[in-house]
Order: structure tokens, then sequence, then C-alpha cells
């Protein structure tokens, strides 16, 4: 029983990562006010609704995009 729940939460994670990568990408690109979360989905192969089951909002997924930026700046 915790197999699968594993393998579901790494496949979340790709997700994620996945739609964090193409938002840094298009926010670095057209900046933050010019990019939506239908964009974004767009551009990380996923549907809208989707994307916000992962985020609820622009902001959830732009946070989470300057935290990653300060860590890999930090190290």
């Amino acid at each position: 029983m915790t197999e699968p729940t594993r393998r579901r939460g790494r496949k979340g994670e790709r997700t994620r990562a996945r739609i964090l990568d193409s938002a840094t990408e298009l926010f670095s690109r057209s900046g933050f006010h010019a990019v939506s979360l239908r964009d974004i989905a767009a551009h990380a192969g996923l549907t809208h609704a989707g994307l916000l089951h992962h985020f609820p909002a622009r902001r959830a997924c732009s946070s989470r995009c300057s935290a990653a930026a300060t860590r890999s700046t930090a190290s």
C-alpha cells in the first residue's frame, strides 16, 4: 500500500518541478504580469485544471520560483 503512494508522490514532485521550470522560463522571458497560468500550463504540457491542482494562483507559483532561485544562488 505504501509503494503506490510513494510513486504518486514522486510523480507529483516531477510535475511541480516541470511547472516551476516552465514558469521560471516564461516569467524571465516575458515578465510576471504578461504570463498567465494558462500560458504556464501549456508550456508545461498540462491542462489549466492540472496546473491548478498544484498551484492555485499565479502568485503561489511565482513565490516558489523565487524561492528556488534564491536557494540555487545561495549554494
